[in-house]
């Protein structure tokens, strides 16, 4: 079960949820082996095929850290901001409005297990650690919603960039409480 099922369970007398992770995604780096993870070209049909929303979650950044990407944390910020800027001006709200919107910082990566796990993360711990305040910054900025995922729960002491069932369990239920909220506020 994996944090936006737990979210779904949480909500489900009062809201659908349409789940569009995939495990890998990159918020804006394009990678030419996985040329389909890229999120930023994704979102905008994503957000128009499920359209109206009354709410948008993003979290992404845990893969945009690793070494091969060459990303600092300031450049994946910058790029969660873009998406963000996207579900802004959708009109995919209702009534053609705006949804409201939740970046979700995800945890600093954790001790990361074997040589290929240290090699293509390893070098992007301090981005990890560094995202939470940065993407604060765009939320405030925006006027978006916020949730620092590292206060919450923590990555898994089997890998160190994967959240387990207990991880999953928490940020679904913190993101609940955040949603149900942010839109009881709005109406």
């Amino acid at each position: 079960m994996r944090w936006p099922g737990v979210l779904a369970g949480e909500l489900a007398a009062d809201f659908a949820i349409v789940e569009e992770g995939l495990p890998g995604r990159t918020a804006a780096v394009f990678d030419p082996a996985w040329p389909h993870y890229t999120g930023l070209p994704y979102l905008l049909p994503a957000l128009e095929s499920h359209a109206p929303l009354d709410a948008v979650a993003i979290m992404l950044g845990t893969n945009d850290v690793q070494e091969s990407y060459g990303r600092s944390a300031a450049g994946i910020a910058t790029d969660i901001a873009a998406l963000a800027e996207i579900v802004v001006r959708s009109a995919c709200g209702p009534e053609a409005g705006t949804p409201y919107l939740l970046l979700v910082a995800p945890p600093p990566l954790g001790t990361l297990v074997g040589p290929l796990a240290e090699a293509s993360y390893g070098p992007g711990a301090q981005a990890s650690r560094e995202l939470g305040t940065l993407l604060s910054a765009v939320a405030e900025a925006g006027g978006f919603g916020f949730l620092d995922a590292g206060t919450i729960t923590s990555f898994s002491e089997t890998d160190g960039f994967h959240l387990d069932a207990s991880g999953h369990g928490a940020l679904g239920r913190a993101v609940a409480d955040a949603l149900r909220d942010a839109l009881s506020e709005r109406g």
